[in-house]
């Protein structure tokens, strides 16, 4: 079984928000609604071509923000 594939949000040095899968930047946008948009697509995709499963987060100061999982039932994820 694979691990699930984390796609985060963050701010990033020059104030852009990127979407990252690990230490990666994927893509960058002005907004945090369209960095949101953008991750979120790309999960989709990532999880319909491969059928891993696939989150996407927002880390904040004091907790994680999960704002979308794409799985299969019976995966595990809450």
């Amino acid at each position: 079984m694979h691990s699930p594939i984390v796609y985060s949000i963050r701010e990033q040095p020059a104030g852009l928000w990127g979407v990252c899968c690990g230490d990666n930047v994927l893509y960058e946008a002005e907004q945090i609604g369209a960095a949101i948009k953008l991750a979120r697509e790309a999960a989709h995709d990532e999880y319909q071509r491969t059928g891993h499963s696939v989150t996407v987060e927002l880390p904040c100061l004091l907790d994680t923000i999960s704002l979308a999982r794409y799985a299969r039932s019976g995966t595990g994820l809450p």
